[in-house]
């Protein structure tokens, strides 16, 4: 366990800024908006903000005031933020991410933890091929991911028991966690359940779930399409997306706008500093390749028969305008025996923990209450 600090030279910023300059911008038949495709408009507005006044090294100041480290873990190095409370229980919460984000979609939850509750240790890791921690030469799935992160837990940092908190990719991880290690997770806390159970081989539905299963086919069809080039041509798409950052954001951006609400300006959901610096992230470390073929390499369980369930204390935090909306409680229940909280916030989306994170917080806060000793 390696102390971390971020640093990007000046020669690779100013190899992003000369490639932002020259971008060759499509000619537009007509102009569009986010409710229907890429808001070119906004893209430029945005790389010029880019190009003339985003300033990466004090986000990257930013980054670094948090406390990172780096370990070995199955031979690969991961990269985890750690922030201890000063109060006296130390109560640990693993807090895992997803695609098109990455370890800094927690930042704003942290803070509110570092200033709110002091008995809380927050590990906020970077997954196998995300931001900073390393790509694995083979595939890897979340169960792989799963055994990682609770070695993390429990041979690096020490602990018996902790807390796991996930979306997106982040609840498969968290998801096998409960299921393969159960005498240690104290309790899990998902903003959704794992998609792969929305396509799966699902019986006897009711007509409440029923209609749940037809919203996500039509979402599928409509906006899901980022997933199906995902899944099976990665290297194609990240070809592209590896050489043009302006690509990389439209990219990006469209799912951040896509998986919230798609009548407000996207800049009344998200900071454009934040949403820069996430892409930045992806850019400098060279890793939109290596962090989608999660979809190509994680396809277990899709279509499959439910043979295990999760039996740990599971609380729910859903969000309106995430890709599966708020689902029927008795499809959860097919899944997780013991869910012990359910919430459903009234504003957010995909994103919550950086659209709505106070909602997210006080959550947490509760769901720890409700499961403790």
């Amino acid at each position: 366990m390696e102390s971390f600090r971020i640093h990007i030279s000046q020669n690779k910023i100013a190899g992003l800024k000369n490639r932002i300059k020259n971008t060759r911008w499509i000619e537009e038949s007509a102009p569009a908006t986010w409710i229907t495709d890429t808001d070119v408009k906004y893209l430029k507005e945005l790389s010029d903000y880019w190009l003339n006044a985003y300033d990466w090294k004090k986000q990257e100041s930013f980054l670094n005031s948090f406390k990172q480290y780096t370990t070995k873990i199955d031979s690969l190095k991961i990269h985890f933020l750690y922030e201890k409370g000063t109060g006296t229980k130390h109560i640990p919460i693993l807090l895992l991410h997803g695609w098109a984000s990455c370890y800094t979609k927690y930042l704003k939850l942290v803070e509110m933890f570092k200033k709110e509750n002091q008995d809380v240790d927050l590990i906020v890791p970077s997954h196998p091929a995300f931001a900073f921690s390393e790509t694995p030469a083979t595939a890897i799935n979340s169960g792989k991911v799963a055994s990682i992160m609770h070695n993390l837990m429990t041979k690096v940092l020490g602990y018996d028991r902790y807390y796991v908190h996930g979306g997106d990719f982040g609840s498969f991880v968290g998801e096998k966690m409960a299921m393969d290690y159960p005498e240690a997770v104290k309790g899990l806390h998902l903003s959704d359940i794992p998609y792969y159970h929305l396509y799966g081989y699902n019986e006897n539905l009711s007509q409440e779930e029923e209609n749940f299963i037809n919203r996500i086919n039509e979402w599928s069809m409509q906006d899901g399409a980022y997933a199906g080039i995902q899944g099976s041509k990665p290297k194609t798409l990240s070809c592209a997306l590896n050489d043009s950052p302006v690509g990389l954001a439209a990219w990006l951006l469209q799912l951040f706008n896509d998986f919230s609400d798609k009548s407000k300006p996207i800049e009344t959901k998200y900071n454009r500093d934040e949403l820069l610096t996430n892409i930045s992230i992806y850019w400098f470390t060279e890793t939109i390749y290596s962090s989608m073929r999660i979809y190509t390499e994680d396809t277990h369980g899709f279509g499959e028969p439910v043979i295990r369930k999760t039996s740990v204390p599971t609380g729910f935090c859903f969000y309106p305008f995430d890709i599966s909306g708020i689902p029927p409680k008795a499809f959860a229940n097919r899944f997780f025996t013991n869910i012990v909280s359910w919430t459903e916030q009234k504003s957010g989306g995909h994103f919550g923990a950086m659209e709505n994170p106070f909602s997210l917080y006080l959550d947490l806060v509760d769901f720890m209450k409700t499961t403790s000793d």
